[in-house]
Order: C-alpha cells, then structure tokens, then sequence
C-alpha cells in the first residue's frame, strides 16, 4: 500500500463470494449451551439477509443458495485445533469475557465425543454461495450468452 497510490473504482462487475449460514456447527452450539447460556459459537449472517445488504449497497440481482455440509473429525481435539487454525475467534456479544475453565472444556468435549460414530465425530457446516452484479444491469450488458426463445417456438418431439 502507498498512502499516495489512486485506486480505480470498477463501473461493472461480478462479486462472488462463501461464507458460513447461521447454522453452522449446531452440535458444538447444542454441547456449549449445556454448560451455560454464554454465546460460545459465532452467528453467522442469514443468507437473506446478506442478500437484502447487498442490495442496500449498491448491488444488483443478488443471487443466493446454502448447502450443508457434514465434516467428520477423529477427536473433538482435533476440531477444536481445525477452528483454531482457521482463525475463527468468538466475537460475538454476550460471549464469555475470560477462558473457558478445564471443567468446562472437559465436560464439552465429553459431550461432543458422546455423538461419535463409526466415521468419527460429525459436525454441520452451513456454507452459503452468493453472487451480485455491480454496475449496469447484465440485461443491458448485452451478453452474447443470454438469448430469448418463444414459447411457441418449443415444440413436441
């Protein structure tokens, strides 16, 4: 970054992006719930209401879908060092201001190892694709992909 560089601001273009759903990791939210009230997993934002931003913005023609996905883990350990090593922090408000006591933590994973299978211990991801144009609508684009076709046009084989 150079505090004298210009930045060019695109007049047309396709944002694409993933995220995580609010119901991401409902078994660990489930387990933490068991031992107090304290938001312990993040909320992630509704894929409608990360729709509606985009358009508040600016954006056009949101177009947004999830799917759920099971992740299988050998040990709570090892899905507790995952979401570490991703980043991810709890900044939610009402999350606990201090650690989670060794009490606590022994009691979550025992809880979590207690759904275990066969393939291991199973949590839910929530992953949720988005798209939206910015700039001129993609009909006035002119795009030689999109064409119409009449419906009288279609005809019975």
């Amino acid at each position: 970054y150079h505090p004298q560089a210009s930045f060019v601001r695109l007049t047309n273009g396709l944002f694409m992006f993933t995220s995580l759903g609010p119901d991401t990791l409902p078994e660990v939210r489930e387990r933490f719930r068991q031992i107090d009230e304290r938001t312990h997993v993040h909320r992630f934002i509704d894929m409608h209401d990360l729709g509606d931003a985009l358009m508040r913005t600016g954006f056009l023609e949101p177009v947004m879908d999830t799917e759920r996905l099971t992740v299988t883990f050998p040990s709570a350990s090892a899905l507790f060092r995952e979401i570490k090593s991703s980043g991810s922090i709890n900044v939610t408000h009402g999350r606990r201001a201090g650690l989670l006591g060794r009490k606590a933590l022994q009691e979550l994973q025992t809880g979590l190892e207690s759904t275990r299978t066969e393939a291991g211990l199973s949590v839910t991801l929530e992953v949720v694709y988005g798209h939206a144009w910015w700039g001129s609508p993609r009909a006035s684009r002119g795009s030689p992909a999109e064409f119409a076709v009449p419906v009288s046009q279609i005809r019975k084989r």
